[in-house]
C-alpha cells in the first residue's frame, strides 16, 4: 500500500491543474460507461439478429445485461486503478494529466501493435510534439567542473546519476546526488532514483554543505574550473 501524499504534494481541486484532473477523470468515467452500454446494446441486437424470433426479447435483454455487469466488474477496476496511478504521478510531478495519459496510451498501443507482429507505425502524437514542447521550456544554467578526470576522483565524490564530480550536492533519503540531476528526476518521476517504490518530492532535498565545501577545496587543489551549460529547466514545468 502506497502512503498518502503529503499535503504540499496535493493539487488544489480549484486550481487549473486540479480542474484538469477532475475533468479528465470524469471524461474517462463517462466514456467507459458509454462503451459498456454500447457493447450491451450491440450484444442484444446481435442475439436478436442471429437467433431471431426463437429467442424471447426478455431473455436477450437478460443476457445482454449479464454481459454488462460482468464487463463492468472486470473493466471498471482496471480503469480506476490506472487512472488513480496516473493522477498520483501527475500530482507528484505537478504536471498535466492529459499528456501523460496520451503518452501511456501511445505506449500501450505501440506495444500491442508490435506484439501482433506488425512493424512500428512511426512516431506518435507525443513524439511529434515533443520538440515543440521542449522549445517552449526555459533554459537554466547547470554548473559543472571543467578539467576533471573521473578516474582520479574518489567514487564517493561522483553523482550516481551524472557520474560527474559534485558541484551542488543534495541529500535525498540518505543518499547524495547532484542537485540539478536529482531535481529533474524527482520532478519527472516523483520517485527516488535508486530506492524502489519510494516516492519523493522537491522539498525532500537537503543541501550537503560539507560535501560541497570538500569538492570546492579539491577543485582548487587540482585546478578545476567551474563552468555552466544551458539545459531545459523542469522546475517551471
Amino acid at each position: 500500500v502506497q502512503p498518502r501524499p503529503a499535503r504540499h504534494e496535493l493539487l488544489h481541486p480549484l486550481s487549473p491543474r486540479g480542474v484538469e484532473l477532475n475533468l479528465v477523470g470524469s471524461l474517462v468515467g463517462v466514456c467507459t460507461g458509454r462503451i459498456l452500454v454500447a457493447s450491451r446494446e450491440g450484444l442484444r441486437a446481435a442475439l436478436e439478429f442471429i437467433v431471431g424470433t426463437r429467442l424471447p426479447p426478455l431473455l436477450a435483454q437478460l443476457l445482454a445485461g449479464s454481459w454488462h455487469m460482468t464487463a463492468s466488474c472486470i473493466l471498471a477496476p482496471i480503469v480506476v486503478n490506472n487512472l488513480a496511478s496516473s493522477l498520483r504521478t501527475a500530482q507528484l510531478r505537478r504536471s498535466l494529466l492529459l499528456p501523460m495519459l496520451i503518452r501511456r496510451a501511445e505506449r500501450v498501443a505501440t506495444s500491442s501493435w508490435q506484439q501482433l507482429g506488425y512493424p512500428p507505425f512511426g512516431p506518435g502524437i507525443g513524439s511529434r510534439f515533443l520538440p515543440w514542447i521542449q522549445s517552449l521550456e526555459p533554459c537554466a544554467e547547470v554548473p559543472y567542473w571543467e578539467g576533471v578526470e573521473e578516474d582520479d576522483v574518489p567514487q564517493d565524490l561522483l553523482c550516481p546519476i551524472t557520474g560527474s564530480v559534485f558541484v551542488k550536492p543534495v541529500v535525498l533519503r540518505g543518499m547524495i546526488f547532484e542537485e540539478h540531476a536529482v531535481r529533474r528526476w524527482v520532478v519527472t518521476t516523483g520517485r527516488h532514483p535508486v530506492l524502489q517504490g519510494v516516492y519523493c518530492h522537491e522539498v525532500d532535498l537537503d543541501p550537503a554543505l560539507d560535501l560541497e565545501a570538500l569538492c570546492r577545496r579539491l577543485a582548487e587543489e587540482r585546478g578545476w574550473t567551474l563552468r555552466y551549460m544551458k539545459v531545459a529547466d523542469l522546475d517551471s514545468c
